[in-house]
């Protein structure tokens, strides 16, 4: 029971906004470090691994309940975002 109440706990706080938010979010991500691993780059395999063991933690777990697991998981999630080449000024 307490593994459900584990895997719900994001649902019954936000419902299906917030469920739907953080999937689209970890997808993004999960997408953009798809494509620097194709591209050959090393850092995105690790910010993937990363991003995958959270997966991994929260299907027996609520890791998204303390504060600073929360916050390095979403930083991660920002740095698999802002990856890709800077722009030159012009």
């Amino acid at each position: 029971m307490e593994r459900l109440a584990g895997r719900a706990a994001l649902f019954f706080r936000t419902r299906v906004p917030g469920v739907i938010g953080f999937l689209a979010l970890t997808a993004a991500a999960a997408w953009r470090n798809l494509q620097g691993i194709r591209k050959g780059e090393i850092f995105p395999i690790i910010l993937l691994s990363a991003i995958l063991g959270f997966q991994v933690v929260g299907l027996t777990d609520s890791p998204i309940d303390a504060p600073r697991v929360a916050f390095l998981y979403y930083m991660i999630v920002m740095m698999s975002l802002s990856q890709g080449k800077a722009k030159k000024p012009a």
